[in-house]
């Protein structure tokens, strides 16, 4: 039942994790990471912007791209933050063959 269907959703952010007795992680950074998520469906790939700085010479290797999704006030900060949407191979995939089916059709 739909109810019941598990969907993943993953977010990359920068921040610090403290830990209690119980191994039960207790930071802002771990509720940033909630509150940015719900911004994303699921199998989508997010990352917000303090992530976004250190990655993109990563992506930019992998010839993946960050899109702005939107800003977020995250918890225990005073400014909103940018949310982007990373393409999946198979998005980024596409996009080249729809890239190189304008510049050939332009071409003729």
């Amino acid at each position: 039942k739909k109810q019941f269907r598990l969907e993943t959703k993953t977010i990359i952010h920068a921040g610090e994790v403290s830990y209690s007795g119980g191994n039960i992680p207790l930071s802002a950074a771990v509720n940033q990471v909630f509150k940015a998520e719900k911004t994303f469906k699921a199998n989508e790939l997010g990352i917000t912007h303090h992530a976004l700085s250190c990655a993109r010479p990563l992506l930019r290797q992998m010839k993946l791209r960050a899109h702005r999704r939107c800003e977020v006030k995250l918890p225990g900060d005073k400014e909103p933050l940018g949310v982007y949407l990373i393409d999946t191979y198979a998005r980024a995939v596409k996009r080249r063959i729809e890239e190189w089916k304008k510049q050939k059709n332009a071409n003729k």
